[in-house]
């Protein structure tokens, strides 16, 4: 997350490229309350994930390189097996009705792979740098989100239950930051409208790709 982005990043100032730096939220430490972080707010990990990612930030800024630095928020697609994120988590537990229980005190902005890559086409397109938030237009909490994914696919609501942040980050060595969120107004202002969907639209297009077997 440093160490590679530093090599990748003097490749790019010793060639005239463009670098697109993918980071995370979790550049921030978690407790902006009153609102999701936006792109002027001071980054402080709270995790050695969250550490690494800002170092990765820091080294490309240093670098001199033409760099954009993209922070994605909890991306969610429907077909990567590899790893399992927290959409097709839920779904596969609803599905099987396995019973869920779910943070409902932490507030999160979780994105669409196809909303992210129409992001990034965007900002290569145009050849923008800086820094920029690319997130979901509205938070939730992952209750929410397992309820709103229930309602969608017309799984038993039933199973999902909740339970406190703190009762989660007790069993987990990296700790989830309590307000997981990111405001992506200043790509919607740039780029405008309809690039980027709220979370229910977005669970609306996942259930979507994967009714229709789309793969990316």
């Amino acid at each position: 997350n440093a160490v590679g982005a530093k090599v990748v990043a003097e490749v790019c100032k010793e060639f005239d490229k463009k670098l697109v730096h993918i980071s995370t939220e979790n550049v921030f430490d978690g407790t902006k309350a009153e609102s999701p972080y936006t792109e002027e707010d001071k980054p402080n990990p709270i995790n050695w994930y969250g550490s690494t990612k800002f170092f990765g930030e820091e080294v490309v800024l240093a670098s001199g390189c033409s760099a954009t630095i993209v922070r994605l928020s909890m991306p969610f697609s429907p077909f990567y097996e590899l790893k399992k994120d927290v959409a097709r988590f839920f779904l596969g537990e609803l599905k099987t009705g396995n019973k869920i229980k779910a943070i409902e005190d932490q507030r999160i902005t979780p994105t669409i792979v196809s909303d992210i890559a129409g992001a990034l086409k965007e900002l290569v397109d145009l050849g923008s740098s800086g820094v920029y938030h690319v997130s979901s237009t509205d938070s939730v909490t992952p209750i929410e989100f397992a309820k709103t994914i229930a309602e969608t696919f017309k799984l038993d609501y039933s199973l999902i239950s909740g339970a406190s942040l703190d009762e989660y980050n007790k069993t987990k060595k990296a700790k989830l930051l309590k307000f997981s969120w990111l405001n992506p107004t200043k790509f919607e202002r740039q780029f405008g409208e309809g690039i980027l969907h709220s979370v229910e639209e977005s669970i609306s297009l996942f259930k979507k790709e994967i009714d229709a077997k789309v793969v990316y």
